[in-house]
């Protein structure tokens, strides 16, 4: 709980919060606990640069996600490896657990994190040398975060967009993807 708390504000802060819980979670022997923690743990990890060391605990939550059928729990982590494979450059692998997740969410109907997911594709696809297949990818995700209301999301869809337009030497559209951002 206090992983989920902290969540994205302080990764710092969520990696401790998330071992002390890993810990408590292996002391009263509950592995859904335990899953979720690890889950934290990995990708605070990945996030604070240390995406080598985030492998190992995000394959053990997945492993117990998955004997505890939790699909949710499973998509977040096959999420989170996408996030850890991409901050190793291994951008291949990256796409496999991005498609995998976005798979897994559209089966659960959970709209928001498919945009989520739609993002980080785009983010890979655009690594791969691919900037309009990337940029098609931020478009659905622009789309959905737009229905959800999620004006943040809909900034950081737009701001990639503008990116994408740039490196594509569009750049009347990277300007009016830049300005949408910014409002």
């Amino acid at each position: 709980g206090i992983a989920d708390a902290v969540g994205d504000d302080d990764f710092g802060r969520a990696l401790s919060a998330a071992e002390e819980a890993e810990r408590l979670a292996r002391a009263a022997k509950d592995e859904r606990s335990e899953a979720r923690a690890l889950y934290h743990v990995g990708k605070a990890k990945a996030y604070l640069g240390r995406a080598e060391e985030a492998v190992a605990p995000l394959s053990r939550a997945l492993g117990l996600f998955k004997a505890h059928d939790d699909p949710e729990g499973v998509a977040d982590v096959t999420n989170a490896l996408g996030i850890a494979e991409y901050r190793r450059g291994r951008f291949a692998e990256a796409a496999d657990q991005f498609l995998a997740a976005l798979a897994m969410w559209e089966k659960r109907g959970d709209v928001k994190n498919q945009a989520t997911v739609l993002s980080n594709i785009g983010s890979v696809r655009c690594q791969q040398g691919n900037l309009r297949e990337g940029g098609d990818f931020f478009e659905r995700s622009l789309e959905m975060q737009r229905k959800l209301g999620n004006v943040e999301g809909e900034a950081l869809a737009l701001n990639n967009l503008g990116i994408v337009r740039q490196h594509m030497a569009d750049y009347a559209g990277a300007i009016d993807a830049f300005l949408g951002a910014l409002a």
